[in-house]
């Protein structure tokens, strides 16, 4: 063991000097796409280009509820929820420190946001961002790690909103009036928008994170719809899911399906780190934007969640119409491998890992 540390440090200064003598250049989007993703069997892609939007018709409505959007969606028998015993990549997150400039800690939260950016996200050189959750900052630290520190000629403004405030984020925090912030409170929704109107214009906001613990179908869909018109067309969003969809799976599904039929890039992401993985929905490049008719029909669809949250988003008829199933089956793997995939890495491959990644 004596030995492997030492050989180690040979590497972590070799690596050291290495990126200290290199030249960063811009990001291309090319040069991301070919990056090879060593946790790219964490990811779930949903996405499918052909698919449409769903027509506003097809969408809920409150008359036609228990003639159209009362039928249920059986969850697959394979999704168990299988535990974890130990985080293989704490080492990985006390020696990755010594290998970034300037960076005092890595958490979980930091592999996420840095492994995104580095494979997922295709940061542009100006950008504005909004984070919900933005006082637990190690996501932000690691999506910063891994594009933007890199480029001398980026512009970044950073918004956010959260529960607990910090003097670190205060000038940037937009909390609306109530406190604590809440932003599944739709009153605080509302005043957030309103506060946000005073600094930016419609589509503005290039990355939407929300790191925020969900319970709920309905939750999810207020991530999203937080600061929906302030997002440009090719707008990043990475929204927390739920862990267990059993009392409303057949929600959960439908609303995944209206995200792949207004995103082009849809997946789903299991972290490969954390004893207690997290689960994020990808979000990227609108195919249509969801406008206030639409967005209006979907708080109809909250309020009715609101009295069962296990409500279909999508009436049966569009089923009747057209055939997903394919694209019902995609969802189905999606939430198997979240409850029950995993690699069994070692302490040393997890690090070898990310230090291929670095």
């Amino acid at each position: 063991m004596a030995l492997f540390k030492k050989t180690y440090q040979d590497n972590l200064r070799a690596l050291k000097k290495e990126q200290a003598m290199a030249k960063v250049s811009d990001v291309e989007s090319t040069t991301l796409q070919q990056n090879i993703d060593p946790f790219e069997a964490y990811i779930t892609d949903l996405s499918n280009e052909e698919l449409e939007p769903i027509e506003q018709s097809f969408l809920y409505k409150k008359n036609f509820a228990k003639v159209k959007h009362s039928y249920t969606l059986d969850m697959p028998v394979e999704a168990k929820y299988l535990r974890r015993n130990v985080n293989v990549f704490e080492s990985t997150e006390t020696i990755l420190p010594t290998i970034l400039s300037d960076c005092k800690s890595v958490d979980t939260d930091f592999l996420t946001g840095y492994y995104l950016t580095k494979f997922y996200l295709n940061m542009p050189q100006v950008l504005t961002s909004f984070h919900a959750g933005i006082s637990k900052d190690s996501m932000i630290q690691g999506i910063y790690n891994a594009t933007l520190k890199l480029r001398p000629k980026a512009k970044w403004q950073m918004l956010g909103c959260d529960a607990n405030k910090t003097q670190k984020y205060q000038a940037i925090i937009k909390n609306g009036i109530r406190s604590p912030c809440d932003i599944y409170n739709t009153n605080t929704a509302s005043s957030i928008d309103i506060q946000l109107s005073e600094v930016l214009i419609p589509q503005s906001i290039d990355l939407y994170t929300c790191d925020i613990k969900s319970n709920s179908a309905a939750d999810v869909l207020k991530q999203l719809l937080l600061i929906r018109e302030y997002l440009t067309s090719t707008a990043r969003i990475v929204l927390r899911l739920p862990t267990n969809w059993h009392t409303y799976y057949a929600a959960m599904q439908t609303i995944l399906l209206f995200c792949i039929s207004h995103f082009k890039t849809v997946l789903v992401f299991k972290t490969p780190w954390g004893i207690i993985p997290k689960y994020y929905l990808i979000l990227r490049d609108f195919k249509q934007p969801i406008n206030l008719q639409r967005a209006t029909t979907l708080q109809t669809y909250l309020n009715a969640l609101a009295e069962n949250q296990n409500v279909p988003l999508i009436s049966k008829t569009y089923f009747d119409v057209n055939d997903q199933d394919m694209l019902m089956q995609n969802i189905n793997q999606a939430y198997i491998n979240m409850m029950n995939f995993d690699i069994k890495y070692t302490s040393d491959e997890a690090l070898q890992v990310w230090t291929n990644i670095l």
